[in-house]
Protein backbone atom coordinates (compact mmCIF):
# COMPACT_ATOMS: atom_id res chain seq x y z
CA UNK A 1 0.00 0.00 0.00
CA UNK A 2 2.71 2.35 0.93
CA UNK A 3 4.53 1.95 -2.64
CA UNK A 4 1.18 2.32 -4.51
CA UNK A 5 0.84 5.23 -2.72
CA UNK A 6 4.36 6.35 -2.92
CA UNK A 7 3.73 5.72 -7.04
CA UNK A 8 0.17 7.67 -7.07
CA UNK A 9 1.74 11.06 -5.26
CA UNK A 10 5.00 11.30 -6.49
CA UNK A 11 4.47 13.13 -10.05
CA UNK A 12 2.46 15.75 -7.97
CA UNK A 13 5.27 16.06 -5.77
CA UNK A 14 7.02 17.73 -8.80
CA UNK A 15 4.55 20.56 -9.15
CA UNK A 16 6.06 23.96 -8.67
CA UNK A 17 3.00 25.56 -8.28
CA UNK A 18 -1.05 24.82 -6.99
CA UNK A 19 -2.54 24.74 -10.07
CA UNK A 20 -1.58 21.43 -10.96
CA UNK A 21 -3.81 20.46 -8.03
CA UNK A 22 -6.47 21.21 -9.35
CA UNK A 23 -8.19 18.29 -9.82
CA UNK A 24 -7.27 16.62 -7.06
CA UNK A 25 -9.09 20.09 -5.20
CA UNK A 26 -11.73 18.31 -7.61
CA UNK A 27 -11.59 15.00 -6.38
CA UNK A 28 -11.46 15.68 -2.32
CA UNK A 29 -14.12 17.88 -2.61
CA UNK A 30 -16.23 15.00 -4.02
CA UNK A 31 -14.89 12.34 -2.15
CA UNK A 32 -15.63 14.64 1.11
CA UNK A 33 -19.10 15.62 -0.02
CA UNK A 34 -20.07 11.75 -0.75
CA UNK A 35 -18.27 10.83 2.47
CA UNK A 36 -20.18 13.90 4.27
CA UNK A 37 -23.77 12.55 2.49
CA UNK A 38 -23.25 8.43 2.96
CA UNK A 39 -22.65 9.43 7.17
CA UNK A 40 -25.80 11.35 7.14
CA UNK A 41 -27.97 9.70 5.39
CA UNK A 42 -26.92 6.11 7.07
CA UNK A 43 -27.37 7.76 10.37
CA UNK A 44 -30.98 9.04 9.68
CA UNK A 45 -31.85 5.74 8.26
CA UNK A 46 -30.47 4.42 11.68
CA UNK A 47 -32.34 7.09 13.91
CA UNK A 48 -35.26 6.12 12.09
CA UNK A 49 -35.10 2.80 12.71
CA UNK A 50 -33.74 3.35 16.23
CA UNK A 51 -35.34 6.75 17.70
CA UNK A 52 -32.71 8.22 19.64
CA UNK A 53 -33.47 8.20 23.83
CA UNK A 54 -32.97 11.37 24.93
CA UNK A 55 -32.97 9.87 28.75
CA UNK A 56 -30.77 11.56 30.71
CA UNK A 57 -28.64 9.40 32.96
CA UNK A 58 -29.96 10.34 36.54
CA UNK A 59 -33.49 8.93 34.89
CA UNK A 60 -32.50 5.61 33.60
CA UNK A 61 -35.18 3.06 32.98
CA UNK A 62 -34.68 -0.69 34.15
CA UNK A 63 -37.03 -2.23 31.99
CA UNK A 64 -35.94 0.17 28.60
CA UNK A 65 -32.20 0.17 27.82
CA UNK A 66 -31.15 3.89 27.25
CA UNK A 67 -28.08 6.01 26.10
CA UNK A 68 -28.15 9.27 26.70
CA UNK A 69 -26.42 11.89 24.63
CA UNK A 70 -23.36 13.55 25.69
CA UNK A 71 -23.29 17.23 24.70
CA UNK A 72 -20.61 17.67 26.14
CA UNK A 73 -17.35 16.03 28.15
CA UNK A 74 -15.11 17.75 29.80
CA UNK A 75 -11.44 16.08 29.44
CA UNK A 76 -12.59 14.24 26.46
CA UNK A 77 -13.35 18.22 24.71
CA UNK A 78 -9.60 18.72 25.00
CA UNK A 79 -8.83 15.92 22.78
CA UNK A 80 -11.36 16.40 20.45
CA UNK A 81 -9.88 20.09 20.20
CA UNK A 82 -6.56 18.91 19.25
CA UNK A 83 -8.11 16.40 16.75
CA UNK A 84 -10.09 19.21 14.80
CA UNK A 85 -6.78 21.60 15.05
CA UNK A 86 -5.02 18.90 13.39
CA UNK A 87 -7.74 18.29 10.60
CA UNK A 88 -6.65 21.82 8.98
CA UNK A 89 -3.38 21.07 8.88
CA UNK A 90 -3.55 21.58 4.78
CA UNK A 91 -5.69 24.97 4.89
CA UNK A 92 -2.60 27.16 5.13
CA UNK A 93 -2.31 26.68 1.35
CA UNK A 94 -5.05 28.89 0.53
CA UNK A 95 -2.67 31.91 1.05
CA UNK A 96 -0.78 31.00 -1.54
CA UNK A 97 -3.58 30.06 -3.68
CA UNK A 98 -5.29 33.52 -3.26
CA UNK A 99 -2.10 35.39 -3.53
CA UNK A 100 -0.77 33.86 -6.86
CA UNK A 101 -3.54 31.46 -8.52
CA UNK A 102 -6.81 34.06 -7.88
CA UNK A 103 -7.58 36.05 -10.92
CA UNK A 104 -7.49 39.78 -10.22
CA UNK A 105 -7.14 39.19 -6.10
CA UNK A 106 -8.16 41.71 -3.84
CA UNK A 107 -8.19 42.40 -0.25
CA UNK A 108 -12.43 41.98 -0.10
CA UNK A 109 -12.16 38.56 -2.57
CA UNK A 110 -9.39 37.42 -0.90
CA UNK A 111 -10.78 38.04 2.67
CA UNK A 112 -14.19 36.18 1.28
CA UNK A 113 -12.32 33.43 -0.71
CA UNK A 114 -10.99 32.66 2.63
CA UNK A 115 -14.09 33.10 5.17
CA UNK A 116 -15.82 30.77 3.21
CA UNK A 117 -13.40 27.89 2.81
CA UNK A 118 -13.17 27.68 6.89
CA UNK A 119 -17.03 27.91 7.17
CA UNK A 120 -17.98 25.30 4.42
CA UNK A 121 -15.26 22.90 5.99
CA UNK A 122 -16.13 23.49 9.57
CA UNK A 123 -19.88 22.84 8.54
CA UNK A 124 -18.59 19.44 6.97
CA UNK A 125 -16.42 18.86 9.80
CA UNK A 126 -19.61 19.09 12.36
CA UNK A 127 -21.99 17.16 10.03
CA UNK A 128 -19.54 14.76 9.78
CA UNK A 129 -18.72 14.16 13.95
CA UNK A 130 -22.79 14.82 15.08
CA UNK A 131 -24.09 12.07 12.39
CA UNK A 132 -21.37 9.95 13.16
CA UNK A 133 -21.59 9.41 16.42
CA UNK A 134 -25.96 9.67 16.64
CA UNK A 135 -25.19 6.60 14.43
CA UNK A 136 -23.13 4.67 17.04
CA UNK A 137 -23.80 6.29 20.49
CA UNK A 138 -25.58 3.71 21.48
CA UNK A 139 -23.73 0.54 20.82
CA UNK A 140 -21.96 -1.30 22.99
CA UNK A 141 -18.27 -0.86 22.02
CA UNK A 142 -19.07 2.54 22.08
CA UNK A 143 -17.95 4.93 19.22
CA UNK A 144 -15.11 4.32 17.70
CA UNK A 145 -12.19 7.18 17.12
CA UNK A 146 -12.63 6.36 13.65
CA UNK A 147 -16.28 7.43 12.89
CA UNK A 148 -16.08 5.16 9.48
CA UNK A 149 -15.53 2.21 11.87
CA UNK A 150 -18.62 2.01 13.65
CA UNK A 151 -20.08 1.29 10.02
CA UNK A 152 -20.55 -2.60 8.48
CA UNK A 153 -17.74 -3.76 6.44
CA UNK A 154 -20.03 -4.76 3.80
CA UNK A 155 -20.88 -1.93 3.02
CA UNK A 156 -20.98 -1.00 -0.60
CA UNK A 157 -21.93 2.92 0.18
CA UNK A 158 -19.14 2.74 3.02
CA UNK A 159 -16.41 1.40 1.42
CA UNK A 160 -17.15 3.91 -1.65
CA UNK A 161 -16.45 6.34 0.37
CA UNK A 162 -13.41 5.04 2.49
CA UNK A 163 -11.88 4.92 -0.97
CA UNK A 164 -12.72 8.49 -1.96
CA UNK A 165 -11.05 9.13 1.46
CA UNK A 166 -7.99 6.69 0.96
CA UNK A 167 -7.55 8.87 -2.02
CA UNK A 168 -8.06 12.56 -1.01
CA UNK A 169 -5.95 11.84 1.89
CA UNK A 170 -2.81 9.89 -0.09
CA UNK A 171 -3.34 12.98 -3.05
CA UNK A 172 -2.87 15.66 -0.19
CA UNK A 173 0.28 14.87 0.75
CA UNK A 174 1.76 16.92 -1.97
CA UNK A 175 -0.02 20.03 -0.49
CA UNK A 176 2.44 19.81 2.09
CA UNK A 177 5.63 19.36 -0.03
CA UNK A 178 4.88 22.49 -2.17
CA UNK A 179 4.86 24.55 0.48
CA UNK A 180 8.70 22.95 1.61
CA UNK A 181 10.38 23.16 -1.34
CA UNK A 182 9.04 26.89 -1.54
CA UNK A 183 10.28 27.74 1.90
CA UNK A 184 13.89 25.61 0.92
CA UNK A 185 13.61 27.58 -2.58
CA UNK A 186 12.97 31.45 -0.67
CA UNK A 187 16.05 29.90 1.52
CA UNK A 188 18.63 29.21 -0.32
CA UNK A 189 18.00 32.37 -2.71
CA UNK A 190 18.08 34.52 -0.08
CA UNK A 191 20.89 32.96 0.98
CA UNK A 192 22.87 33.43 -2.31
CA UNK A 193 21.77 37.22 -2.50
CA UNK A 194 19.53 36.68 -5.67
CA UNK A 195 16.98 39.18 -5.92
CA UNK A 196 12.97 38.73 -6.61
CA UNK A 197 13.00 38.42 -10.25
CA UNK A 198 14.45 37.23 -13.87
CA UNK A 199 17.93 36.00 -11.51
CA UNK A 200 15.44 34.35 -8.98
CA UNK A 201 13.52 32.62 -11.76
CA UNK A 202 16.92 31.35 -13.33
CA UNK A 203 18.39 30.49 -10.05
CA UNK A 204 15.16 28.85 -9.45
CA UNK A 205 15.02 26.52 -12.56
CA UNK A 206 18.19 25.37 -11.79
CA UNK A 207 17.02 24.64 -8.43
CA UNK A 208 13.90 23.11 -9.21
CA UNK A 209 15.97 19.95 -10.73
CA UNK A 210 17.39 19.66 -7.34
CA UNK A 211 14.36 20.21 -5.71
CA UNK A 212 13.20 17.32 -7.70
CA UNK A 213 15.49 14.64 -5.86
CA UNK A 214 14.85 16.55 -2.94
CA UNK A 215 10.98 16.00 -2.76
CA UNK A 216 11.81 12.18 -4.11
CA UNK A 217 13.60 11.69 -1.02
CA UNK A 218 11.19 13.20 1.46
CA UNK A 219 8.63 11.38 -0.60
CA UNK A 220 10.40 8.03 0.05
CA UNK A 221 11.36 8.64 3.93
CA UNK A 222 7.89 9.58 4.89
CA UNK A 223 5.90 7.37 3.04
Amino acid sequence: VQVLSLVVVFPYCLRDNMSGFKWIAVLSIVAMLALIAAVVILSIIRIIENPVQWVPPAEPSETVFAVSIKYFSGTSSFLAISISSVSYLCHFNILPVVVEEMHAPTKSRSNEAIRWTMVSVAIMYVAFAVFGYLYAYDMPVGVSGDILLNFPSDSILVNIVRIGLFLTLDLSYPLLVLPCYQSLESLVTELRGYEVGHSRRSFSSKLWSKGKQFDCAVSIVTA
